[in-house]
């Protein structure tokens, strides 16, 4: 039986809008300083830059996001009942923290993303686990390369950046050959390492494997606590590349509602933004050029998030798995 990817996310806390904004903002501020971020706006805020974000679905209406989504193809229609709509709250909370902009006079409440003025690209790519279809589209072969579909779609509109927050324990072939494409093309890809690293080692003495953060060429990344620390639940093998803060995260639900989580979700979706401000200020840069500090003098999150071994990658087939961590309150076994 095909099981297709998961999100991968722990969501802790909602905070419903009664919540005053500046709160929100405030909530945010050790992530800021820790990405460095007022530093990096003087040089750029994204501008240009289009980000796809391949998720559950983005919420275009939310206060901090409106104007900068656009709504791109649906990969699992038919697996949700006729008139049932989607929920997109993994997907807008990703969003969120890659491109929020906040809202207010100002713009200075509610959530501001990394990259506050690139734009996001919403592919649908996995439903929710609240959604009555879930279990079909876990099953159905016709979902099987619905990651794969919805990556050479975000490049050929343009996206310069890809941010895939979910996660994989095997690969397809035609997986494969979406993320070369997508690598010809000069877009950076960015994926979430996955949130089984509390668990037991497998042979190799790593946490497993996650797809498509294992894929060579893509930047896989994992989470770190607030002392910067591997978060306890984040993957840990030769396949990581980056880490960024994943633990109690905020970030942006739909609805106007606000989300406080952890996760290599997370994570991924922060670094994806910092891809994006260097994509503005270096359009023509790799994604070799990514993590290192070597590519300008951009001064973002890639002078302080700790990096990991750039090894070679394992690689393995077979049909595609939804893996994951389960999570607090927003139940899901949410990407990588």
């Amino acid at each position: 039986m095909l099981r297709r990817a998961a999100l991968a996310t722990a969501v802790v806390l909602l905070v419903t809008p009664p919540a005053h904004a500046d709160e929100v903002r405030a909530s945010q501020q050790q992530v800021i300083k820790t990405l460095r971020l007022p530093q990096a706006w003087k040089t750029t805020m994204g501008e240009g830059v289009t980000v796809a974000v391949l998720d559950s679905g983005v919420d275009p209406g939310h206060r901090d996001l409106v104007g900068s989504v656009s709504v791109g193809t649906d990969y699992t229609q038919g697996a949700n009942p006729a008139g049932v709509a989607p929920l997109r709250l993994h997907g807008t909370y990703m969003a969120s923290l890659i491109a929020g902009h906040g809202h207010g006079p100002g713009n200075n409440d509610g959530v501001i993303g990394v990259a506050p003025r690139a734009r996001i690209l919403s592919v649908r790519v996995i439903l929710e686990e609240e959604e009555p279809g879930f279990g079909q589209f876990n099953t159905a072969k016709r979902y099987e390369d619905v990651v794969a579909k919805g990556l050479r779609y975000a490049v050929d509109q343009g996206a310069q950046v890809v941010n895939m927050s979910i996660s994989k324990e095997l690969a397809t072939q035609e997986e494969r050959e979406a993320v070369r494409y997508a690598i010809s093309k000069g877009v950076v890809l960015v994926a979430a390492a996955g949130n089984d690293g509390a668990r037991k080692p497998a042979a190799s003495g790593f946490a497993p494997y996650s797809y498509p953060a294992a894929f060579p060429g893509v930047v896989s990344v994992a989470a770190t606590d607030g002392g910067l620390r591997r978060a306890s639940f984040s993957n840990w093998n030769p396949s990581v590349l980056l880490a960024a803060p994943g633990v109690d995260i905020l970030g942006a639900g739909p609805g106007d509602e606000y989300w406080v989580g952890r996760g290599t979700s997370q994570a991924s979706a922060l670094v994806s933004g910092v891809a994006a401000l260097i994509k503005a200020k270096y359009p023509h840069v790799a994604r070799d050029g990514v993590p290192g500090p070597h590519q300008g003098r951009l001064p973002t999150a890639l002078g302080r998030v700790r990096h990991g071994h750039r090894v070679r990658r394992r690689q393995r087939g077979g049909s595609a798995r939804r893996g994951g961590e389960t999570v607090q309150a927003h139940a899901h076994r949410q990407g990588g």
